[in-house]
């Protein structure tokens, strides 16, 4: 594949499945699939079968319904963990020695499975962690597109002309891409399809095999997948620790075969994981690809449009039940406009309330579990008393089924607090008052993160001084969250990761060897 051929990807549009009459009946149906696979008893894969864990077992329940239960899901053994791990390393060098266009093939082939399973994979998602119709439905786009971005960007990096290796008078040179070996993937919980599909992909079509943990609060989802893949013929293993523990995670990571590790999570648990993977690293250096933790913001210095910019403060604070590591933690607003924009922001956001998100109407549903919720309302009640004024929520959802916090926002905090730098990882933001652009660029820049953050501006000149602020991602006039595959290349540094843009053909260099091969020609 060429660099023209490569630019002619287009990403999967994102609909509202309930908006046309086809799309919601389909959506009804795969409701209902994901309902019946919820609630059967799930195994872990370990060597080529699906076998029972032999260290217990976990369920799970809805985020929007808590007498609806879901699994058993098994609980593999460290001795299982390792017998997975050494069915990866047999079946590596004959995965990887299969050409660059045969596992591009193969991974389109799921691609092409997870599309004739495109409204169950979505109903999974409702369910089983809680997304409304439209977020399932970008997070099953996006798991889609990675599949067929990824494929063809290896296609791409084994083009020699792209490669672009200057010429030796009397040489013939080339440059060979060689598989790493077998890695450890540690998908997380709020997008169990995209994410999971999107690590496994990358490393996977470089010619490595991956051992699969997914977070336990998305392992049905993970499972189906995995599932779909085995079908295939291409390798994987997948294991699950329980909710108590991270053991298996931790084994892995500091076993001296495992090459690479891809992770989505916190700053804390990705700072020990590249710790553990530097302490460990024996034939090799250990890879680390790390997506992290986010204290995002937008920060608001004019705007052509009220209304268009409520909309984005609501997408980026509620989206997913702010449970994304690019949601909005803080919105900075220049002093002539904040009132203003505080009181429609307030206005619009006190209306919300959770619902379950099998409700058409649902914007917001509950966060994924009680764990969760009380670890938001713990954070609250920090920031509260760190002297914020909860101008909205804070508190539980009253009659709601499922696990419901308030939309929140608090207002008081000076950015140099330790607690406005917090990440809280459900719908809570604070609000800060900044004197101009300079003073935005200061309170934005204020925190241990750097994943995301969006601007709003008319201003040419200030457009021009986004590369002023801090974050891997930055935007101008829209939400701070939801970067697509290819067109938006996504990670961030400092506590929010090691900056590889998920989504980009570079990508894969992080899951490969450079051999390069040089003839003297006589």
């Amino acid at each position: 594949m060429n660099l023209q051929e490569f630019k002619e990807f287009r990403n999967v549009p994102i609909i509202n499945p309930w908006e046309k009459p086809e799309t919601k009946k389909a959506l009804f149906s795969g409701l209902e699939e994901a309902r019946k696979i919820l609630k059967k008893p799930h195994q872990v894969l370990v060597g080529e079968r699906w076998v029972e864990g032999e260290a217990g077992q976990f369920t799970n329940v809805n985020p929007n319904n808590k007498q609806e239960t879901y699994g058993p899901f098994a609980v593999a053994s460290e001795g299982q963990a390792l017998k997975a791990l050494n069915y990866a390393l047999k079946v590596q060098p004959s995965w990887g020695a299969k050409s660059f266009k045969e596992r591009a093939d193969l991974v389109r082939k799921v691609r092409e499975k997870t599309q004739k399973q495109q409204w169950t994979i979505i109903g999974l998602l409702m369910l089983e962690v809680g997304k409304t119709a439209v977020e399932a439905y970008a997070d099953w786009a996006e798991g889609v597109d990675f599949l067929e971005y990824y494929a063809s960007s290896c296609e791409l990096i084994n083009d020699p002309e792209f490669l672009a290796i200057t010429s030796l008078e009397r040489h013939a040179t080339k440059m060979h891409p060689k598989p790493i070996g077998v890695g450890l993937s540690l998908p997380p919980f709020n997008f169990p399809f995209a994410i999971f599909t999107g690590m496994w992909a990358a490393p996977t079509v470089m010619g490595n095999v991956l051992v699969v943990k997914p977070s336990p609060r998305g392992a049905a989802t993970g499972i189906f997948m995995t599932k779909l893949i085995q079908e295939t013929g291409v390798p994987i293993q997948l294991v699950l620790d329980s909710h108590q523990h991270h053991k298996l995670g931790q084994l892995l990571a500091q076993h001296p075969d495992i090459a690479l590790i891809t992770f989505t999570g916190s700053r804390q648990a990705g700072l020990q994981i590249n710790k553990m993977a530097a302490e460990t690293s024996q034939k090799w250096i250990k890879r680390v690809v790390a997506e992290m933790g986010g204290c995002d913001f937008i920060a608001v210095h004019d705007y052509s449009d009220l209304n268009a910019l409520v909309d984005a403060v609501q997408t980026s604070a509620l989206g997913f039940q702010g449970q994304k590591c690019s949601a909005l933690s803080r919105l900075i607003i220049k002093e002539e406009i904040y009132d203003d924009v505080k009181k429609s922001v307030l206005d619009r956001l006190s209306k919300i309330q959770p619902k379950n998100v099998t409700e058409p109407d649902a914007v917001l549903g509950g966060v994924v579990d009680e764990r969760a919720m009380q670890g938001i309302l713990s954070q609250c009640e920090q920031v509260r008393k760190a002297g914020a004024k909860l101008l909205l929520g804070g508190k539980p959802a009253e009659n709601f089924p499922g696990w419901g916090i308030q939309p929140t926002i608090h207002e008081g905090l000076k950015p140099s607090q330790e607690e406005a730098a917090m990440e809280i990882f459900g719908p809570v933001f604070g609000i800060y008052k900044a004197k101009d652009f300079d003073d935005m660029l200061r309170i934005a820049n204020a925190t241990p993160y750097a994943l995301t953050g969006a601007l709003f501006t008319t201003k040419p000149e200030l457009k021009k001084r986004a590369y002023e602020f801090s974050p891997g991602n930055m935007y101008l006039n829209r939400k701070c969250t939801g970067a697509f595959v290819g067109a938006e290349p996504f990670g961030g540094w400092y506590g929010s990761g090691t900056d590889d843009k998920a989504g980009h053909w570079s990508h894969l260099l992080r899951f490969i060897h450079w051999q390069t091969i040089s003839e003297k020609l006589l």
